[in-house]
């Protein structure tokens, strides 16, 4: 009537491979998720500025979230900066709600198509 027998010294040692192949792969995929950060402080560098104001004449509306997958930032830091280049004219709002802006480069017309 017994129960389940126990497994053999050689099924055990497999068993125990896959565990340890399982939690190393684990551990490399944490490092690599690591590896990948935003921006995160107020103050963005003068090469995200510097690339953001030569990107920006060739998009046709630009919003927080756009802004923030392209560069690396965080979306409340890609508001202030489209705020900042509202601020300075380099930059129209086209449509301002609670949640998302819209916003415009001063020089795109949108009748011209290329």
């Amino acid at each position: 009537m017994g129960g389940k027998t126990k497994k053999s010294i050689s099924a055990m040692e497999k068993q125990q491979k896959l565990r340890e192949m399982k939690e190393e792969k684990k551990k490399v995929k944490e490092k690599e998720e690591r590896k990948e950060k935003k921006i995160s402080s107020p103050l963005v560098p003068l090469e995200v500025v510097k690339q953001l104001e030569n990107e920006l004449n060739n998009m046709k509306c630009i919003t927080p979230y756009i802004l923030a997958s392209k560069f690396g930032l965080k979306i409340g830091v890609a508001k202030s900066v489209l705020r900042e280049l509202e601020s300075r004219g380099i930059l129209n709002c086209v449509i301002r709600g609670s949640r998302i802006s819209v916003y415009t480069p001063v020089n795109y017309s949108p009748g011209l198509t290329k």
